[in-house]
């Protein structure tokens, strides 16, 4: 939708193929992405499969990804839209990019049977590093070169897309990007060292080249 033609260095479905197959591959992959957490042979609980696809079909739909990415459509080509606030940016992209992030920390703590405290912990913590996330892909489509990142920089200011980048600037969203890692972090704090893992994943949000 986008209409990016790399990702990752390659071409993207529909400029290695066509419009139609990308929207196919898309459309077959989000129906095995419920087949495989519905699957009894990966879960055996019940109430656990029927939890997990409760908790995708949530962050994919009309509240989530979907909505996010209608929201950031129409952004986009609507010629007299109104300017986009800090708030309307964060959460255009907190439904597009975060909830599938959160929904993917949320689903790990059901799984591992975590009690609702830990699931909430969980789940807070997949939302600053949705956060975290979108800041840094912003942060490298500003100062980042196509072979570094394996995709086209540059296009959110060219589009007049609106950013934390384009709205505060490089040096702000730095300390937006900052705050939700260390929120992020501090959603952890009762797992103790066990959360290592998870913290990495977090740092890195700062660290990224790609």
């Amino acid at each position: 939708m986008d209409n990016d033609e790399l990702r990752r260095g390659r071409p993207t479905v529909w400029k290695a193929y066509d419009e139609w197959t990308a929207i196919l591959v898309g459309d077959a992959l989000q129906a095995l992405a419920f087949e495989l957490v519905s699957d009894g042979r990966r879960q055996d609980d019940p109430h656990v499969r029927a939890e997990l696809v409760r908790v995708l079909a949530i962050a994919s739909g009309s509240i989530g990804m979907v909505g996010g990415q209608m929201l950031d459509l129409e952004a986009g080509k609507l010629p007299d839209q109104p300017t986009a606030s800090i708030g309307d940016v964060m959460r255009l992209q907190a439904m597009k990019t975060g909830r599938l992030i959160a929904a993917a920390c949320e689903m790990g703590a059901i799984v591992g049977k975590g009690s609702p405290t830990e699931i909430a912990a969980l789940k807070t913590y997949g939302e600053h590093l949705g956060a975290a996330f979108q800041i840094s892909d912003d942060l490298l489509d500003a100062e980042g070169s196509a072979a570094d990142v394996g995709k086209a920089t540059g296009k959110d200011a060219a589009a007049g897309k609106a950013t934390l980048v384009g709205l505060l600037g490089i040096e702000q969203a730095r300390a937006h990007l900052d705050n939700s890692i260390n929120s992020a972090i501090a959603a952890l704090s009762a797992f103790g060292t066990k959360a290592e893992p998870l913290i990495a994943a977090a740092r890195h949000m700062g660290r990224r080249d790609s």
